[in-house]
């Protein structure tokens, strides 16, 4: 199930904010734990524009046969750095520096590091699945709530096929058709599609990709992916899958190179798209479970491809299947390997082995030992994808996942509650008044404008910092910043006026952002908003303290409601906040000053 989303509160109580000076979204991301110890893991197709290029001075080109990682801070990323070329595959030496768009017999579609989340057959067992798709996928039309991207939203900018998505799932499986949508958790190149929106952290590939944009594609097409801690090449052993040679659904004409085809196996042969492989220490890759131990090529060999996976590897050597739901639980455990297979693959449409259902290329597959054919363990709708093909296309195609616990390293945790904030967001433990993905008490909200950083802008040279209003007596320029939420119904929003002149009095005053006006040794970027009287307005005085400082809010909203200007005071509005204080001796001989502005889209 997923959980609704708590509504913003239309009392005056708001929940405790953190330190929201080092968690601010716009500024360097906190230094919780979670954030840097959690890594994305993936892979790209061989179609991206990244293919070819060298990430880092000197290091060697992206392919398709990599793992990346993101890298720098997530809201502002750098491109991917490469964990584990591609050099242990046989056709690497032939195919680095390929260009995109060039199949070369590299491609890596299927990722796990054999530690994935031991699915528990409890009641209350909570655990995250993590996935992508790709450039053709829709997403179910079902929103969680509160704003929060889904692959619904995100494909309608054609900006899926690069995002990680989560879903939540609580207790034991398997879980069948059920209405639901998977929310974004990390974003292809960190920035919103949607306007005034901050999504979520970012990976440093590229997007949109579109449709229709043929070959090479004009995005990154995130294919294969893997969370948690750092990669020790000593240590870590790497399960994968490689790309099959038959046609693309929704690309019948593109090019296509059998990768699985192209590589040797050291027992003799050649490995299949329906093969799971496995390196050590970046070594020669050995078979780890064939396509026939987990129902596939039933229709001749390499007719199955095996397109994402997840598995928690029991430590005995070798793949053992399991026996029966919550095998890999207990004493003996078995293995627990689940996957998906790309469309065209021939097992698709069979009745699967659990409920009778055809599988469908979106579906989460078990094989059960014994069974002739997989099972669907997690249905696609259950995923939010669409089983429904539409304009010619195919259905959703799950093109990569991994499953993770709760008690886990959060891939994003801002308020450092050791809870993804995604689950926060959906648990109703955080709010999301803005509906930008990230918990409220994380960011500080509005846009600081209007600086003096210009001497041009200025009264008289008076240029002072960014973001900072013009230089004052004290040779600083006076600055607000806001707190709290931007939402109405909350009306949490906090005003913080800093490096003012001490000790004297400050008029806070609304308007609409425009054009600046130079008044006294500053400058007035407020004016009046079309058809509402009186504004700009002043809306308080201020004692500016020993400390040149103060705090306004929160209830400024509803007091600005019930004045004449109260009108301005809806969802989607833009407002402006300035503070006009008394500058006795400042550089241009004028007694007055004003802060920068900050703007602030008012939110639900």
């Amino acid at each position: 199930m997923i959980r609704s989303p708590r509504r913003c509160r239309t009392s005056g109580v708001v929940p405790p904010r953190v330190a929201l000076g080092a968690l601010a979204v716009f500024a360097t991301l906190a230094p919780a734990a979670a954030q840097t110890q959690t890594r994305v893991r993936f892979s790209l197709d061989f179609q991206g524009p990244l293919m070819g290029v060298t990430a880092t001075p000197g290091g060697p080109p992206i392919t398709d046969g990599d793992l990346l990682v993101r890298r720098g801070s997530p809201f502002d990323p750098e491109l991917p750095r490469i964990v584990l070329p591609g050099s242990f595959l046989g056709a690497y030496a032939n195919c680095a520096g390929h260009a995109p768009g060039v199949a070369c017999g590299l491609e890596i579609n299927a990722l796990s590091f054999g530690q994935d989340a031991r699915l528990q057959r409890d009641t209350d067992y909570r655990f995250l699945v993590y996935l992508s798709v790709d450039e053709f996928a829709n997403g179910r039309p079902i929103l969680p709530g509160g704003g929060v991207p889904t692959i619904f939203t995100e494909a309608l900018s054609d900006e899926a096929a690069a995002d990680v998505f989560a879903r939540e799932f609580v207790g034991p499986g398997p879980f069948p058709n059920l209405p639901a949508s998977s929310a974004a958790v990390a974003d292809g190149d960190g920035q919103a599609s949607t306007p005034n929106v901050n999504l979520v952290a970012g990976l440093g590939i590229d997007e949109p990709i579109s449709r229709t944009s043929g070959t090479p594609d004009d995005g990154s097409n995130l294919d294969a992916l893997d969370l948690g801690q750092p990669f020790s090449p000593l240590l870590d052993r790497v399960y994968f899958s490689l790309q099959g040679g038959f046609p693309f659904c929704n690309e019948p004409t593109t090019p296509n190179f059998d990768a699985a085809a192209n590589q040797q196996l050291p027992t003799g042969g050649t490995a299949t798209a329906g093969d799971i492989l496995f390196t050590f220490q970046g070594g020669f890759p050995g078979l780890y479970a064939a396509a026939v131990d987990l129902g596939l090529d039933g229709a001749g060999r390499g007719t199955d491809d095996i397109d994402a996976l997840t598995l928690v590897e029991n430590g005995i050597p070798g793949y053992q299947p399991p026996t029966g739901p919550y095998s890999w639980v207990g004493p003996n455990a078995t293995d627990l390997l689940l996957f998906s297979l790309r469309c065209g693959s021939r097992t698709l449409g069979q009745p699967d082995s659990i409920s009778g259902l055809p599988m469908t290329e979106g579906d989460i597959l078990i094989k059960f030992d014994g069974d002739p054919l997989p099972g669907i363990f997690i249905a696609a709708e259950s995923l939010g994808l669409e089983t429904i093909a539409r304009g010619g296309m195919s259905n959703d195609e799950l093109d990569a996942m991994d499953f993770r616990d709760p008690g886990e390293e959060p891939l994003d945790d801002c308020n450092m509650n050791g809870v993804e904030d995604l689950v926060d967001i959906l648990d109703g433990t955080s709010m999301d008044c803005d509906g930008n993905g990230i918990p409220d008490e994380c960011e500080k909200p509005g846009s600081r404008v209007c600086d003096c950083s210009v001497s041009a802008d200025s009264a008289c040279g008076n240029t002072a910092n960014a973001e900072e209003g013009c230089a004052n007596n004290l040779g600083l320029g006076g600055s607000v910043e806001g707190l709290g939420t931007s939402s109405i119904a909350t009306d949490a929003l906090e005003l913080s006026f800093s490096q003012l002149t001490p000790s004297t009095f400050a008029i806070v005053v609304l308007g609409e952002v425009n054009a600046s006006t130079t008044v006294g040794n500053g400058r007035l970027c407020l004016g009046p908003f079309a058809g509402v009287p009186g504004t700009p307005r002043r809306i308080s005085t201020q004692p500016t303290g020993p400390a040149g400082s103060f705090t306004f809010g929160p209830g400024l909203l509803s007091s600005i409601a019930s004045s004449p200007a109260g009108s301005i005071v809806s969802i989607g509005t833009t407002v402006g906040f300035q503070a006009w204080y008394r500058d006795n001796g400042g550089p241009c001989g004028q007694g007055s000053n004003f802060t920068n502005a900050l703007a602030v889209t008012l939110t639900p």
